[in-house]
């Protein structure tokens, strides 16, 4: 990479006609497949906990996810309106690729030790985060704590679960308190801490689960409900 220092001289001698080295600008490819450091990851599911045609409603913001394919510990989502994301078969840990009208990006895990699941109380992971965006464009990096807290029965607007509470930390500082159905496979409500302060809660709206095919006949899979 060209320090800022390099790059002005190649930008003046290329205006003074002298030229430098073309060196072509290569934008991160956010959607070829999982990221190098994730390809391994396991988050300690035997199975993914979804299947493709499932669908998840989330309030504040509005956000429908689909599950549109199921690979090696990963799973894909469409939201109905030309957005992709990609995550592994926990839903608990943060995204690793998504993109957008209005945002895309990449997430590395790495140097990753514990997990989740099965959740269990007392149950920890801890990782590094890489994270490159664009649109707008960002960086972060930081060391996630997470760790399995009580079980809760809660009621939120697409009815109630039996879920388990998990309180992540981000270099130190509490970051969000998270409830998982491992009956539905996935997230019921979301309490986030916000740089200046303030929390921002979503839950879930609606949720859809497609019908395990027929063992008889070989039926296609058939919503069981849409949201």
């Amino acid at each position: 990479m060209k320090s800022a220092t390099g790059w002005a001289v190649c930008v003046a001698a290329t205006l003074l006609g002298g030229g430098c080295a073309k060196e072509a600008i290569r934008p991160p490819q956010f959607l070829s497949g999982p990221s190098v450091s994730s390809d391994a990851f396991d988050p300690g599911l035997a199975s993914a906990p979804v299947r493709i045609g499932d669908v998840f409603v989330y309030d504040n913001p509005v956000e429908r996810l689909e599950v549109v394919a199921i690979g090696d510990h990963f799973i894909d989502y469409r939201d109905g309106q030309g957005g992709y994301s990609k995550g592994t078969w926990s839903a608990v840990l943060p995204k690793l690729r998504w993109a957008s009208t209005y945002s895309a990006g990449a997430r590395h895990l790495t140097r990753i030790e514990g997990t989740l699941h099965p959740l269990a109380k007392g149950n920890r992971i801890v990782f590094r985060e890489d994270t490159m965006g664009a649109r707008p464009g960002l960086t972060f990096h930081g060391t996630w704590e997470c760790e399995v807290q009580d079980q809760a029965q809660i009621t939120v607007k697409a009815g109630s679960a039996e879920t388990w509470q998990i309180l992540c930390r981000v270099d130190g500082r509490e970051r969000s308190l998270l409830n998982y159905s491992d009956e539905l496979g996935g997230l019921v409500r979301m309490a986030y801490v916000m740089d200046d302060g303030s929390t921002i809660v979503r839950q879930l709206t609606g949720y859809g689960r497609r019908q395990a095919p027929a063992a008889a006949d070989g039926a296609a899979d058939a919503p069981a409900k849409q949201p």
